[in-house]
Formats: structure tokens, sequence, C-alpha cells
């Protein structure tokens, strides 16, 4: 006896139809549930944009906030004279023509530990702008300027693009024999920047 294959074709029942159409509206929903989620992650990420800020050292070891360098003709060493890692980056000096060199950097450990370079200098020509160099963090490379003038600077580097406490507000202590490094105090609680940060010597070379 034979059967018409219709009796054995698949069938959409109407509770079936019911449950797909729940199914469907179930992730729609989730979908939406994680839209704030991933607006917060976008907004974290551009939260999480580095900043680098740099200042003069006055004879009183008083910073003064650079806001634009200053050029002048001639050959300079820069020099970090002393460091405050908080997290990794790397400090790089263009020579021009898409050249550029990275003379220092600090590492995390596999243990979380925080490791760097010893002391390095860099040979810089001035340019219209100063002295090139930049900070490579988060995956990101940020140019500045420092000017093309003898003397002691403080780079601040941070996780997010806004500026620590007014550096202004900071005092460069210079090192004693009990301490054998600078120290970057706030001036009117004495406690030390925590924020990252390099001492730069900007030294200029006779030709």
């Amino acid at each position: 006896m034979k059967f018409p294959m219709s009796m054995f074709a698949p069938t959409t029942s109407p509770c079936s139809e019911r449950r797909r159409s729940v199914l469907k509206l179930a992730a729609m929903l989730s979908g939406l549930a994680l839209l704030p989620r991933v607006a917060r992650s976008v907004a974290r990420l551009d939260a999480e944009e580095p900043g680098v800020f740099l200042a003069r050292v006055d004879e009183d070891g008083r910073l003064h906030r650079v806001r634009g360098a200053s050029a002048a003709a001639g050959t300079f060493r820069v020099r970090t004279q002393d460091v405050e890692a908080r997290m990794p980056f790397a400090l790089g000096a263009y020579y021009g023509d898409g050249v550029a060199h990275r003379f220092w950097h600090a590492w995390r450990n596999p243990g979380g530990e925080m490791a760097q370079s010893h002391g390095a200098a860099v040979i810089c020509h001035a340019r219209s702008t100063g002295l090139s160099l930049s900070v490579r963090t988060n995956g990101r490379d940020i140019p500045f300027d420092v000017p093309a003038v003898a003397g002691t600077y403080v780079l601040a580097i941070t996780a997010q693009a806004h500026e620590p406490a007014a550096m202004e507000e900071f005092r460069l202590l210079a090192a004693t024999d009990a301490c054998r490094k600078n120290r970057l105090l706030c001036r009117g609680t004495q406690v030390p920047a925590d924020f990252s940060h390099v001492v730069l010597a900007v030294e200029p070379l006779a030709v």
C-alpha cells in the first residue's frame, strides 16, 4: 500500500511558530540589553586616550607648564635624569624624513612589577617647533616638543588625556646624599606625585 509523500512532509504547528517568535523576541531583547554595555565600553576606550604634559622647572624647583615649544638653532642632548614609571611607556626622538629612534622604555614584568631602562640620552637638532620627541603608550604614539633651551623639564604621562592636578602645584626637589634621585612633590602637602613622569635635562652641544 502506497502513501502520499505529503503525509511525511514536516509540518509546522502553531505552537512551534509561537515558540520561534518568542525566541526571536528574547534574542532581540538580549541584544538591546547589551547596547548600554557596548556604549560604556566604547566610552571607556575613548576615556583611556593617554595624556602627555610638559613643564619647565625654574631655579626654585617650581613647575611651569610648557604650552608651546620655542626653537633655537643648534644641537642639543636630551637626557633622562629620573623616572617614575607607573605604566608601560617608551620615549622616542624624531630625526626627520620619517626616521625615529626609541631610546628609553618602561615595561611590566610577567609578575606585574614595573621595570625600566637605565638612564639614556639622545642627540636632537632643533627645528622650528623645538626638539621633536614622542611617548608611546597604550598602543599610541604621542608626539610632543621640548623647547630648544637649556634647562630641566618634567614630562608627565597619564592613562587619561586630562592633566594631572595642575602641574604648577608640584615642586621638584633636587637629589641629596640621602636620596639619590630628584623627587616630585606637591608643594602644599609634600605628597609625592602619583603619576608617571620623567625628569629631562636639555643641554646645548658645541658644534
